[in-house]
């Protein structure tokens, strides 16, 4: 029961660890220590601005590490001495401008061009007088005088800003380049890059930003392409998503028993963001339970905490696509054979065929093409984009291992539902040997449409491991409630679809997602 510390213990005891410094999903790595893999891009980039006259461009999808591989390879070249003078770093956000974003070096060369106000105020007392009644006083007035002071250089034009910065040495990391919402900013960018090229100067820029080509970041600029050495940024490669595991549970000196590692790689797809925040939610319950040991339920419960603490627009999106739909296990089931279809674009026959392969379900390519329709990205909902006709994509990349995340958070062995699926989705038979039989599955048995989802919720709450979305809970702070790992619980704050519980004990507070994590109100 709650012991009234408010999860204050519970922080004290991962605080004593360096946790929160190994595994690292809400902040680029900033320690060589901490980072693992990308050996050949490091390399790469190292390469680059060690050659006279070459600037770096690196881009790719959000949440592959991108910051992180820029920022290691920026202190690897300064430790190593590949590179002298100073490094600056800029990340840019929506206010920004070129002006803003050099105005970060030029401080370096003496020029701080910022607009800044002065204002005077003068009081200036007069001898007249004047009296009321019995009372007198000196006459008084005030006036202020505002001004400004304004650079006379031109800080916006590529050419100014290359003259003074040619004869400076070091390295200027410009982060985040696609916030610059006006395309000029970006072309000035490029200007400088080709102008400070074109005069052999030391001083080296590494543009990084998220972009489907680096032409998207240079804003087609014709003639920097010669100078700048475009890096594209891919999924990380399974064989360094386990490095980040297995080196970072070494540094804890915890023990991830056999399939833990291999199944957060496969959930994490490519993304070291995933990787980490799984492997942070492993470790932190363990270091609160006392235990070196992570096992496949303790990846469950972690997997719990990780669902709640994704991106809030990834958890949105996914819930808004399948709230008030009518026939809701179905969108689910076609969402994770999606998950297992080649990436960035797959096939609706592939798709099809991934259905029958993973989850035994038979389903006419006519009905499929609808529920995808149905399932393409809009503002606020929808998870595919059409590129073409029978072919479709992510509309975030991320979102596989989001819906990964969901289906085996409460403890499924495989991304296969348990319950029966109704409407157009049936099981193929499985003959003796249990392969699946190669004739027509039979029609579901149907009484009433409600009676057949009623069926299908109350089996999808009696099966904790199903990994469904469950239905959601009417709760109200006070309320008391039950968890199947951290046991029961008292309701702390209820705000929309996360719900704060205190379990008390080493379990402390716990923020879940109403639908999702596998509650039951205790009357």
């Amino acid at each position: 029961m709650p012991d009234g510390t408010f999860g204050l213990d519970r922080e004290q005891a991962i605080g004593n660890t360096k946790v929160r410094q190994v595994f690292t999903p809400f902040a680029p790595i900033d320690l060589v220590d901490h980072f693992c893999g990308r050996e050949p891009e490091i390399a790469q980039l190292v390469a680059v601005v060690n050659s006279p006259g070459q600037h770096v461009l690196l881009y790719g999808d959000r949440g592959v590490g991108k910051t992180s591989l820029a920022t290691i390879a920026c202190r690897l070249i300064f430790d190593a001495k590949v590179s002298r003078g100073q490094w600056f770093t800029k990340r840019c956000g929506s206010e920004d401008s070129f002006a803003s974003v050099v105005r970060v070096p030029l401080r370096a060369v003496g020029i701080d061009y910022e607009l800044s106000e002065r204002t005077q105020s003068v009081e200036e007392g007069g001898s007249g007088k004047v009296k009321i009644l019995v009372a007198e006083g000196a006459i008084k007035t005030q006036r202020s005088m505002s001004t400004k002071t304004v650079p006379r250089n031109e800080p916006d034009s590529p050419s100014w800003v290359a003259e003074h910065l040619t004869q400076l040495k070091g390295l200027f990391l410009i982060d985040e380049v696609d916030a610059l919402h006006r395309k000029g900013d970006r072309q000035k960018i490029a200007e400088l890059i080709k102008l400070l090229s074109d005069a052999r100067s030391d001083f080296k820029i590494m543009v990084v930003g998220i972009a489907k080509t680096g032409e998207d970041l240079t804003a087609g600029h014709p003639s920097v392409e010669r100078c700048l050495k475009e890096t594209h940024l891919s999924r990380m490669a399974d064989r360094d998503l386990r490095k980040i595991a297995d080196q970072g549970m070494e540094k804890l000196r915890l023990l991830p028993s056999e399939g833990v590692v291999d199944r957060i790689v496969g959930i994490s797809a490519g993304y070291p963001h995933f990787a980490h925040l799984i492997c942070l939610k492993c470790a932190e319950n363990a270091i609160v339970a006392g235990r070196r040991r992570i096992d496949l339920d303790d990846l469950a419960d972690a997997l719990v905490d990780a669902v709640a603490e994704s991106e809030g627009a990834l958890r949105r999106r996914y819930e808004n696509t399948i709230r008030g739909v009518k026939h809701e296990a179905e969108y689910v089931s076609i969402m994770r054979a999606a998950t297992e279809c080649p990436v960035p674009e797959f096939r609706l026959s592939n798709l099809h065929r991934r259905l029958e392969e993973r989850l035994g379900a038979s389903i006419p390519m006519a009905q499929l093409s609808r529920y995808m329709t149905s399932m393409l990205a809009t503002r606020d909902r929808g998870v595919f984009v059409r590129v073409s006709k029978g072919v479709y994509m992510w509309s975030d990349p991320r979102m596989p291992s989001f819906v990964k995340m969901v289906g085996l958070q409460a403890g499924a062995d495989a991304l296969v539902p348990t319950v029966s699926l109704p409407s157009g989705l049936a099981r193929k038979p499985r003959s003796e040997d249990g392969s699946r039989t190669p004739s027509r599955a039979p029609e579901i048995t149907r009484t009433s449409e409600a009676e057949q989802w009623d069926k299908a919720r109350r089996e999808r709450s009696a099966q904790v491991r199903n990994g469904e979305p469950r239905e959601r809970l009417a709760l109200k702070v006070g309320d008391a409630v039950a968890h199947p790992t951290f046991g029961r619980g008292i309701v702390r704050k209820a705000l929309g679809d996360r719900i704060t519980i205190d379990f008390g004990g080493p379990v402390g507070s716990k923020t879940l997602l109403n639908g999702f994590a596998p509650l039951t109100r205790i009357e």
